[in-house]
């Protein structure tokens, strides 16, 4: 019999117990592409903000764990602008609230200023932008609009303030769609945050490596008025999305969550290999007396295990992609993530399953291939 087609029989001996063991490989994988995938997403979302916008640089309070929350002084942007290799400056400030009458939670309101080159990546789908004369107005990213039915007239209470929509509008990621925009001014009053702002994002004149670096250097070692440093980390875009605390969290907690799942994978594997080897140990035993060469013997075993834990790869995988994007149905989840899951996080999926494979079935074949033909055969 071919060994390939001796592999497959030996799985289907017992496919209860070989679709219970698929199942929690499935539980292992479908954990992992779904947890992974969406905190990759959702700092892909992130990234693709500050590249759609052509930001190069991101300045903000150095060593402050949580930096949206961090603040420093709205007139250090005129300092940083004097900078040789400062093309632009964009002041912003950040907040998170509720909506509870549209049960949202945890949505961004970003602001700018009203002439803010961040505009310029900013597509109006209704209404417009904000001009020099308003106060208290909102644009709504387009998600957040469905999310709460509003549109182009109507009003909203932000931190108990009543906003009036001007604009719709929608950007090239899930994070800016899902959030709202105000003007620094009106966020500074609610917020009782005047003269102050999260942070800068900058347009350098030459975004070369070098020359990068040579402006980072330059904003860390800004002073005050007293020469006292700032203490400001200018961080380029790549990094500042992975380098928010929630953003971390998020991500911690995900690979916790799948590593526990991929501990109960390993031990699924490991007992129905160790069962499937006690039950046909006079079987290995012929099959060593015929010849078989341990290394053979242990192949056959991490083979079967293979098998299964491809199966349950498959269905683990296709399980997280249906139910990561049954997740975007809910509004909150929607605001923050499109849902996607990227191929490589699939290709790591795939990845833990042989994993699993290998961990589970170690034990099982060195067992099976250690016994000795006579001792196997007296099992018979």
């Amino acid at each position: 019999m071919h060994f390939i087609s001796l592999v497959m029989k030996n799985v289907l001996r017992r496919p209860v117990r070989s679709i219970l063991t698929a199942l929690g490989v499935a539980l292992a994988v479908g954990t992992f592409v779904s947890l992974v995938g969406l905190s990759n997403d959702f700092v892909g979302s992130i990234s693709q903000r500050y590249a759609t916008q052509g930001i190069d640089l991101v300045v903000l309070k150095s060593g402050r764990a949580e930096q949206v929350y961090a603040t420093l002084p709205e007139k250090l942007g005129a300092q940083i602008k004097a900078l040789p290799n400062i093309e632009a400056v964009s002041p912003i400030l950040f907040d998170v609230v509720t909506f509870e009458d549209s049960d949202l939670v945890g949505v961004f309101i970003e602001a700018w200023y009203g002439d803010s080159p961040l505009f310029d990546h900013v597509k109006v789908m209704v209404g417009r932008r904000f001009t020099a004369a308003d106060h208290h107005v909102v644009m709504l990213g387009k998600l957040l609009a469905q999310n709460m039915g509003k549109g182009v007239g109507d009003d909203i209470v932000i931190d108990g303030q009543s906003f009036k929509v001007v604009g719709v509008h929608e950007v090239e990621n899930a994070f800016e769609n899902g959030g709202a925009l105000v003007l620094i001014s009106d966020l500074q009053e609610i917020m009782d945050r005047q003269g102050q702002v999260t942070g800068f994002e900058l347009i350098l004149k030459d975004d070369s490596e070098a020359k990068t670096a040579e402006t980072r250097r330059q904003i860390e070692d800004l002073r005050d008025p007293n020469g006292k440093r700032w203490n400001l980390a200018a961080t380029p875009v790549a990094q500042q999305a992975s380098s928010f605390i929630f953003v971390k969290m998020g991500r911690a907690m995900a690979w916790i969550t799948s590593l526990i799942a991929i501990v109960i994978g390993c031990i699924g594997v490991l007992n129905t290999m160790m069962m499937s080897v006690f039950e046909r140990t006079h079987e290995i035993g012929v099959l060593r007396a015929i010849g078989w060469r341990k290394s053979r013997v242990v192949r056959l075993i991490m083979l079967e295990a293979l098998a299964v834990s491809v199966m349950g790869a498959v269905i683990g995988t296709l399980t997280a992609v249906v139910l990561t994007r049954a997740l975007t149905l809910i509004p909150t989840v929607r605001a923050i993530v499109d849902g996607h899951i990227a191929p490589v996080t699939i290709a790591e999926g795939i990845v833990v399953a042989c994993l699993v494979a290998a961990l589970g079935s170690l034990y099982p074949a060195y067992h099976a291939a250690k016994q000795t033909p006579m001792e196997a055969l007296r099992h018979g």
